[in-house]
C-alpha cells in the first residue's frame, strides 16, 4: 500500500506508525493573538476534510443582503470551495517527514493556512509566480 493511500484512508494504527505527524490544527481568533476556538484533527485526510468543512461551515460570518426589496440572499464571507483550494494545497505540499501541523487560522478578515515544509524542486521566493509546477507528493495531488 503506498503512503499516500495510508495517508487518505489509513486506519490509525497504520497512520499512528507511518505518518504520527498528519494533523490539521484549526484556531477560530475573535482578536488579532486570542483564539476562542480549537480543533486538532487527526486522522485520514479524507475524513480530516469532512470534518474541517464542517467546522468551517458553522465558523463563517454570513452576510444578508436584500435583493430587489423582495427577498433576501444569504451570502458567507467566504465559501468551503475557497477555503478547501488552501488546505488541499496545504495537505498535498506539505513536507511529511517533518514532525508538525498544517495550521488553519480563521480570522475576522482573512484565512491563513501554513504548511510544514520550504520550497521544493528549485522553486524560490523569487520564482515562485513563473517556475513550472513541482509537486512534493504527485499521487496525492492527483488524487485531491
Amino acid at each position: 500500500m503506498s503512503f499516500a493511500a495510508i495517508l487518505l484512508l489509513g486506519r490509525s494504527p497504520s497512520l499512528a506508525r507511518s505518518s504520527p505527524q498528519l494533523e490539521v490544527v484549526f484556531l477560530r481568533f475573535k482578536k488579532q493573538t486570542r483564539y476562542d476556538v480549537q480543533h486538532n484533527l487527526k486522522g485520514p485526510l479524507l475524513a480530516v476534510l469532512v470534518a474541517l468543512r464542517r467546522i468551517l461551515d458553522a465558523h463563517l460570518m454570513v452576510a444578508s443582503l436584500e435583493a430587489g426589496g423582495f427577498a433576501q440572499l444569504s451570502i458567507p464571507d467566504m465559501s468551503w470551495w475557497a477555503a478547501r483550494e488552501a488546505v488541499l494545497n496545504a495537505l498535498v505540499h506539505r513536507d511529511y517527514f517533518l514532525r508538525q501541523s498544517v495550521h488553519i487560522e480563521l480570522h475576522p478578515h482573512r484565512l491563513e493556512v501554513s504548511s510544514p515544509g520550504g520550497f521544493v524542486g528549485g522553486v524560490t521566493p523569487e520564482n515562485v509566480l513563473c517556475h513550472p509546477p513541482v509537486r512534493r507528493n504527485p499521487l496525492l495531488a492527483e488524487v485531491l
